[in-house]
């Protein structure tokens, strides 16, 4: 029933064999790899979803705006106060992604506020330790 299936369909004689050059080995772990890429991506998606809603300049998939910032350190302040003016004017907010790690701008203190009032999690305390701490 298997053979006959194979044998009728082109495709998929074509995949059988291309796969009969391989070890088994090779093709768990190909299996293995492709999967665990799947995951990742899987993931990863809510976190990209999620920052892309924060505004900011759009962004290569792997290099991100690694272009952007590929300046003298003297260039680099001004090209991300550049950003800022550009698209967290508003908001107080902006986000760049240096390669596939994302950065959250603040620049106001009310887009600070309005976080901080929302969770109840966090005291004045932790606050100011990690502001003196740095």
């Amino acid at each position: 029933m298997l053979e006959a299936t194979v044998k009728s369909s082109f495709v998929l004689s074509k995949v059988v064999k291309m796969l009969s050059y391989f070890s088994p080995i090779t093709i768990i772990l190909v299996t293995m790899i492709a999967g665990a890429l799947y995951v990742y991506n899987k993931r990863r998606a809510r976190l990209v979803k999620l920052i892309e809603k924060i505004p900011g300049p759009a962004s290569m998939p792997l290099l991100g705006n690694s272009l952007h910032i590929n300046v003298d350190h003297d260039e680099i302040f001004n090209r991300i106060i550049s950003i800022r003016k550009l698209y967290g004017r508003q908001q107080g907010f902006s986000r760049a992604w240096n390669g596939p790690m994302p950065y959250v701008m603040i620049s106001k203190a009310s887009a600070v506020e309005v976080g901080y009032d929302q969770c109840p999690i966090l005291d004045e305390c932790f606050l100011i330790d990690a502001v003196t701490k740095s």
